[in-house]
């Protein structure tokens, strides 16, 4: 089964979060209008972003999710109406209300594609100030938080919907936790966040999006195996009694791991593809009830951070614990691995 991540909260991809999952995931996705005019979204700060997603585009490594997929689809009603019913809580919420621009129309206006929002969406944002018709009739203008918020929940709807195994992945943290953390304990559940810090080989920004086409079909092998050893990492962390296990399944990796890094190092070289180590984070539903009960008394112990040395340089597994709002659960208990994934662009290291 491909594997696919689907980009929020923007069009337009960020090229440094592109050059990594195009090489460990066999579909990037950026959420597209049919009907959108590119040159409506390109500016000359993202100018360059869009030039390396057309390249994917026409080389198939990237592909449009129409937002009519889920909201213009009356068979999937019930996904948007727990959508809708999600975005208003939260933007109705104490929490998100605190951080809203109340002078978004003098400055900081986004335009958000008509066909990415329903009428009664729009009609509940225009009454709470926070959205208004633009004069160009394909766009609506918006609160720039709201925006976001907007299409990092449309993100993780569509991939819900999807038929294809497809996460929701950005390099916003502020989103993640919007659309993913719980406000309360009351109305929340346990999920494993982990972290791996300066591990995942990735193109330096320089590296031409060609060369890394060519070298993820030369390698292709090589690439799956190294997803591989994460993927069982994954599955076997989800399904530890206690955090002793969880220790144990990452220390047993120890080796693969630095030897894949090495591996994988070697081979870009040997393509004139510079590198820098990344690092990246995801959200792991817990298959264990005993260890959801020993979380329950040792909340203090985590997270727990295992080091592991690559090329010189320390990485870090790092286990902790996310208080998920409940709302997710049954999303992240239908997969056997991650259900969310952050990229830390600023933590990259070179090698």
């Amino acid at each position: 089964m491909e594997r696919r991540i689907i980009y929020y909260p923007t069009i337009v991809i960020p090229s440094q979060w592109t050059k990594w999952t195009v090489l460990y995931f066999d579909k990037v996705i950026s959420i597209i209008p049919e009907n959108l005019n590119f040159k409506e979204v390109i500016y000359p700060w993202n100018e360059k972003d869009f030039r390396i997603m057309k390249i994917l585009m026409d080389e198939g490594e990237l592909e449009r999710a129409n937002p009519q997929d889920l909201i213009g689809q009356r068979e999937k009603w019930r996904s948007v109406e727990m959508f809708e019913k999600e975005f208003r809580r939260i933007v109705t919420s104490k929490r998100f209300q605190s951080i809203i621009n109340r002078n978004w129309k003098r400055n900081h206006k986004w335009k958000v594609h008509r066909d990415k929002i329903s009428y009664k969406v729009y009609e509940f944002l225009h009454n709470q100030g926070l959205a208004e018709e633009d004069k160009q009739r394909d766009w609506i203008l918006m609160e720039e938080k709201t925006s976001l918020l907007y299409m990092s929940l449309l993100a993780k709807y569509l991939a819900d919907v999807n038929p294809d195994f497809t996460i929701p992945g950005t390099d916003r943290n502020e989103y993640e936790n919007m659309i993913y953390g719980a406000s309360s304990h009351q109305n929340s559940f346990v999920s494993l966040d982990i972290k791996f810090m300066n591990i995942l080989p990735i193109p330096r920004w320089d590296v031409p999006i060609n060369d890394i086409l060519r070298f993820k079909r030369r390698r292709k092998d090589e690439l799956l195996h190294f997803r591989e050893i994460i993927d069982n990492i994954y599955r076997e962390i989800s399904i530890a009694e206690n955090e002793r296990e969880i220790k144990q399944t990452v220390l047993s990796y120890k080796e693969n791991i630095e030897r894949k890094v090495a591996e994988l190092r070697k081979t870009m070289k040997e393509e004139n593809i510079k590198t820098v180590l990344g690092a990246f984070k995801s959200l792991l539903d817990i298959k264990s009830p005993a260890l959801l009960t020993t979380l329950g008394v040792s909340f203090a112990e985590l997270p727990s951070e295992i080091k592991i040395p690559v090329l010189g340089m320390t990485a870090i597994i790092q286990i902790g614990y996310y208080l998920v709002d409940k709302i997710n659960q049954q999303r992240a208990k239908l997969r056997t691995s991650p259900f969310a994934y952050l990229y830390y662009a600023e933590k990259a290291k070179v090698i």
